[in-house]
């Protein structure tokens, strides 16, 4: 994000710059804390954030025929399937875009603080899984 600007407009923005697609995002899916205990953040500074997933619909063929790469930056589409993520993805990403997809089909955001819903059982603290 830059200075100031809000984070669906941020969000649009990096679309449009590494997709090539124009899109408005209007609904989160789920908002995450991360805290500064981060595993591969040690000794940088790492503040801790918070993390926004908004929806982003359904790629029609026509999107997918005016996805642009940018050379260097994103080097393919994968689609895989929720129980795939962990292939793809850094692991401590995977429980934030599982239960973002889970909010998505329940109609609903969810709120996690580092991977899981406040005072749910089975924080990552500082462990990654996939």
């Amino acid at each position: 994000m830059e200075a100031g600007e809000p984070p669906s407009a941020a969000l649009a923005r990096e679309v449009r710059e590494e997709l090539g697609l124009d899109r408005l995002f209007t609904r989160v899916l789920a908002l995450e804390w991360v805290p500064p205990t981060l595993p591969g953040m040690d000794g940088t500074g790492f503040p801790g954030e918070h993390l926004y997933v908004y929806e982003g619909g359904t790629l029609s063929p026509a999107d997918l025929a005016a996805v642009v790469l940018p050379p260097r930056e994103v080097t393919g589409l994968v689609w895989a399937r929720p129980e795939e993520l962990g292939a793809y993805m850094v692991a401590s990403d995977v429980p934030r875009v599982r239960a973002a997809l889970a909010a998505r089909g329940a109609g609903g955001p969810v709120v996690l603080e580092d991977g899981r819903p406040p005072g749910g059982a089975g924080k990552r603290g500082g462990h990654t899984d996939t």
